[in-house]
C-alpha cells in the first residue's frame, strides 16, 4: 500500500510560533477516522514511523482507515524552537496540540470534528490535559506507557540548573530496553555515559538503527527542551495524569518492565476513567513497547480494536 505524507501549516496565534504538523493518508482512509500521536521526551514524531517491517504505527493506523497526524511539540523536532527550554512545559505543549486539532478542523471544513488521541510517554500527560481541557475535541484517549508520577524517588526540589534547560540527545540510546544492565532507564536519565549496549534480542537491530537516524536527521538540530523535565522528575509523588477529570473513553497500554509507572497507579487511574475504558498490560514489554519484536503486534491490536469500538 503507498502513503501520502505531507506537512500541514500550522501555528500558534497566541506566541506566533511555527508547529511541525504533519498528515499520512492511504488508499484505505475513512474520511471520518483521525487520530493525532503525541510524542514522548526523547524523540519526536518520527517515533511513530519506524519504516521497517510493519513496526509503523503511523502506516498501521492509515491502512485501518486512519487519516494520520503528528505534531512536533513546540521546541521539539522541527516545530520553531523557544528562547528558553524551561519555557516547553507541559501546559504549553498541551496548547500546541489544542492549536493542531483547531488547525485540522479548520483543513477540513468540520469545526466540531472530533478526533482520537494517542500519547505516548510524556505525550500521555500531553493527551490527558488536552481531553480534560477541549472535552468537545477528543472523541477517544489512548495511553501509551502513561507518566503517572509515584514510580520513583523525586529528585531534590530546585537541583535542576539553569544552563540545563536544553539537554543534548547523544545518549538516546537509553530508551531502549536494557541499555543499561538490568535496563534502568531512570539511571541511563542521570547517567547516560554509564554504557550504551542495545539488547537485540528484544529490539531489532534495523529498528534502533532507524530511530538513532531519525534523531540525527530531524532531532539533533538542536537539543531537548527541559520545561517538562520538572513535572517528571521532582513531582513525583504527584499525580501527573487527572484520572477522575478525563471525560472520554480512554485505553492504558502498559509493560511490566515499565519504570515510570506502577502496577498500582494504572489499576488507580484506570478504576477513575470514565465507563468504555480499558487497560492492557503487556508482561514483560518495556517502556517503548512499539519498538519490541515481540510486543509491537499485540500493541497495534490493543490499539485498533479500541479505536474502532
Amino acid at each position: 500500500m503507498t502513503f501520502d505524507i505531507k506537512e500541514v501549516p500550522c501555528q500558534r496565534k497566541d506566541n506566533g510560533k511555527k508547529l511541525f504538523l504533519t498528515k499520512c493518508t492511504s488508499m484505505a482512509t475513512e474520511p471520518s477516522k483521525h487520530i493525532i500521536l503525541l510524542h514522548g521526551l526523547t524523540l519526536t514524531q518520527h517515533v511513530w514511523d519506524i519504516e521497517w517491517k510493519d513496526y509503523s504505527v503511523t502506516r498501521f493506523l492509515a491502512t485501518e482507515g486512519y487519516t494520520v497526524w503528528r505534531l512536533d511539540a513546540g521546541g521539539f523536532g522541527r516545530s520553531e524552537r523557544y528562547e528558553c527550554g524551561w519555557d516547553c512545559t507541559t501546559d504549553n505543549a498541551v496548547l500546541d496540540v489544542i492549536t493542531a486539532i483547531e488547525t485540522i478542523r479548520d483543513h477540513l471544513g468540520i469545526a466540531d470534528l472530533k478526533i482520537d488521541i494517542m500519547g505516548w510517554s510524556w505525550g500521555t500527560m500531553v493527551g490527558s490535559r488536552t481531553a480534560i481541557r477541549k472535552p468537545d475535541m477528543v472523541r477517544r484517549l489512548v495511553m501509551v506507557a502513561p507518566v503517572t508520577g509515584g514510580s520513583f524517588k523525586s529528585y531534590p526540589e530546585g537541583s535542576y540548573k539553569e544552563d540545563k534547560a536544553v539537554i543534548s540527545y547523544d545518549w538516546i540510546g537509553r530508551l531502549f530496553r536494557y541499555s543499561l544492565t538490568g535496563g534502568d532507564e531512570i539511571a541511563a536519565e542521570a547517567n547516560p555515559q554509564e554504557g550504551d549496549d542495545v539488547d537485540y534480542v528484544i529490539t531489532e537491530r534495523p529498528v534502533v538503527g532507524i530511530a538513532f537516524q531519525n534523531v540525527v536527521h530531524y532531532d539533533m538540530t538542536d537539543a531537548r527542551p527541559q520545561g517538562s523535565t520538572i513535572e517528571i522528575y521532582y513531582h513525583q509523588d504527584e499525580w501527573l495524569i487527572d484520572g477522575p477529570a478525563i471525560l472520554c473513553p480512554s485505553e492504558i497500554i502498559v509493560g511490566t518492565d515499565d519504570v515510570y509507572s506502577t502496577p498500582e497507579r494504572i489499576k488507580e487511574l484506570y478504576e477513575a476513567l470514565p465507563e468504555g475504558s480499558e487497560s492492557h498490560t503487556l508482561w514483560g514489554a518495556g517502556h517503548g513497547m512499539f519498538f519490541e519484536k515481540d510486543y509491537y503486534k499485540k500493541f497495534q491490536q490493543f490499539v485498533i480494536n479500541f479505536l474502532n469500538k
